[in-house]
C-alpha cells in the first residue's frame, strides 16, 4: 500500500526524504560496529553478479543517500508495477519440524491473491 500511494495518490516530498534519509543513515552509522552488519552489507561484494557492489558503496553510503532527490523516487517509483496482480504478500519461516510449524500458521491462497492471516487482507 505505501509503494502505490507512494506512486500515486501521495507522492514522496523532500520532507519525506529528509526523514528518511535522516533515519536510514543514522542506522548505517549505527549498525557500522556490528559484524552482522557488515556480513549483511559485504555479501555480493566481488561478485559477477553484482559489479557495482564494492567497499566504496558502504564507505560512502552517507555521502550517497545525500545524493538522492525526489526527482530519482519518482522515476524508481514509475518504473515499479504495484499493481495488485503484481505484488505478492509472504510469511517466511525458517526452522525444522514442529516448532516451525507451531511458529506462523499457513497462508491462505483466494482469488489469485495471499491473504495474510497474522495481518488480515493483503498485508495490511
Amino acid at each position: 500500500e505505501t509503494l502505490q500511494a507512494l506512486g500515486g495518490s501521495s507522492p514522496p516530498t523532500a520532507d519525506n526524504l529528509e526523514a528518511a534519509r535522516r533515519v536510514l543513515v543514522n542506522r548505517h552509522l549505527a549498525e557500522l560496529t556490528s559484524n552482522k552488519y557488515w556480513c549483511e552489507q559485504l555479501t555480493g561484494c566481488g561478485m559477477d553478479a553484482v559489479p557495482q557492489k564494492t567497499l566504496m558503496g558502504l564507505r560512502d553510503y552517507p555521502r550517497l543517500a545525500e545524493q538522492v532527490t525526489v526527482k530519482d523516487l519518482q522515476v524508481i517509483l514509475k518504473a515499479l508495477d504495484t499493481s495488485d496482480d503484481k505484488i505478492h504478500t509472504c510469511i517466511g519461516t525458517s526452522g525444522t519440524g514442529e516448532a516451525s510449524e507451531a511458529a506462523a500458521p499457513p497462508v491462505a491462497e483466494t482469488h489469485g491473491g495471499m491473504i495474510n492471516p497474522l495481518m488480515g487482507g493483503r498485508g495490511r
